[in-house]
């Protein structure tokens, strides 16, 4: 199942070490993956805007999160729930693939350039 939901600036998604319950897509905003070290320093892996889906590798691969996802303004977000997504990769070879082809086109840990919406 699914629905659409309205967070306010600096909300948190999900956190680190968590398992997801949801896959998100971003259908209106900005969000931010931090990860948190063992010292408690933070580092911004990346920056998602509209349009962006969160949350398929770590669903896909049975993970818990590495990271937690805030928001840097008002989002809203469609979420799906794991169940609904496990079922549609089970019973849907093609999304199956789409999921697939989207993880191996991604480099997210890379760093991007840009302040971080903490450092606005």
């Amino acid at each position: 199942s699914s629905d659409l939901v309205n967070y306010p600036k600096d909300a948190i998604l999900f956190s680190q070490g968590e398992l997801p319950g949801y896959l998100y897509i971003v259908v209106d905003g900005t969000v931010e993956y931090i990860q948190t070290d063992v010292k408690g320093n933070s580092n911004t892996l990346q920056r998602l805007y509209t349009g962006s889906v969160i949350g398929e590798a770590d669903i896909y691969n049975n993970n818990r999160y590495e990271y937690y996802c805030v928001t840097c303004e008002s989002v809203v977000v469609l979420r799906l729930t794991t169940a609904f997504v496990k079922q549609l990769i089970s019973e849907n070879h093609r999304y199956e693939l789409y999921v697939c082809r989207s993880l191996c086109s991604r480099n997210w840990k890379q760093k991007i350039g840009r302040a971080s919406c903490r450092e606005r």
